[in-house]
């Protein structure tokens, strides 16, 4: 029986392995295509014969050429929201959106203020049903302003499907702008945070970790998304083994085993690549939020303010003076 070959490609070179495609018998080469330009992207491969697998090779990478993409979000990192309340507690967050094209989320975002340090914070990306898509924990935040983490495997959305991005407060202060999708949604290039007129309403929250689909009933809590639309570029990278390694075809002789790890995967990219269509910086244009308060109005959310009435869940005010 001839060995054969799984090729698995992931953002990271530790986590987020994906398989995407496999070879067998003589064939020691694996074309990889619809990448994107100027993105690193991390390969290994893994040996099969009958019913035994190898353990995974030695990681190769490879860096496709041009300029990638700047990632669309709903907010630009320049954008400071206007905050007029604040709560704190353990809390799953969250905005609902959609895009207009399809496309790839490719990393989480939310805002901090200064007094929102201290905590971890988890962001999650749902369907509009409370699928789980992705999880990723911030790491390295600044002190303030807008925190980004990167998912080592994007997420593939669809156009005109509503998605809700959330994060975990993890016990912390959050902020959060009252009424703010009350009249309308905000619109910026081709991603959509929707109004509260949407259904079940919009900003959206729960305990942490949990789908949020409590309705705040207008609330912003600045979640936000890194997304880039899908590119009909051909950005390939070539990836291959050869035959002189124990990973390559004819790799099981009589002195192989799929026990054997001293393989290496070697893989080439093409000198050049296409860049893909040109996409706007993130924020520059489209509709820019009316500003309800200065950060200097905070005020906790209390049972005897007025929204009291849109807080479904008690809890969520129970820490405040």
């Amino acid at each position: 029986m001839p060995p054969g070959y799984l090729i698995q490609q992931s953002l990271s070179a530790s986590t987020g392995w994906t398989q995407v495609g496999s070879t067998s018998g003589s064939t020691t080469t694996f074309q990889q295509t619809g990448l994107s330009a100027g993105t690193t992207y991390y390969f290994r491969v893994i040996a099969t014969l009958g019913t035994s697998d190898s353990p995974s090779s030695n990681v190769a990478s490879a860096t496709t050429t041009g300029t990638a993409p700047t990632p669309d979000s709903i907010w630009g990192t320049s954008y400071v929201p206007p905050e007029n309340a604040y709560s704190y507690g353990s809390y799953e967050v969250g905005v609902k959106f959609t895009a207009s094209v399809a496309g790839e989320v490719t990393g989480l975002r939310f805002y901090k203020q200064t007094w929102m340090g201290g905590y971890l914070h988890v962001g999650h990306l749902w369907s509009s049903t409370g699928t789980l898509l992705a999880t990723a924990t911030f790491t390295n935040e600044s002190a303030y302003g807008w925190q980004q983490v990167n998912l080592s495997s994007p997420v593939a959305i669809t156009a005109g499907t509503v998605y809700i991005v959330s994060f975990s407060t993890g016990g912390g202060y959050f902020g959060i702008t009252t009424s703010f999708f009350s009249s309308s949604g905000v619109t910026n290039g081709p991603l959509q945070a929707l109004s509260n007129s949407v259904s079940g309403g919009d900003g959206v929250y729960n305990s942490a970790g949990a789908f949020p689909d409590v309705n705040g009933n207008g609330m912003n809590f600045w979640a936000d998304v890194a997304f880039t639309p899908s590119s009909s570029g051909n950005n390939n990278a070539k990836a291959s083994s050869p035959a002189s390694h124990s990973i390559a075809a004819g790799g099981f002789g009589s002195s192989a085993s799929t026990s054997d790890q001293s393989s290496h995967f070697f893989i080439s990219a093409p000198a050049t690549t296409s860049a893909g269509p040109a996409r706007h910086v993130a924020g520059s244009h489209g509709i820019t939020p009316t500003v309800l308060g200065s950060l200097s109005n905070r005020r906790p959310i209390t049972q005897a303010a007025t929204l009291a009435s849109w807080l479904k869940k008690p809890s969520l005010a129970s820490g405040s003076v």
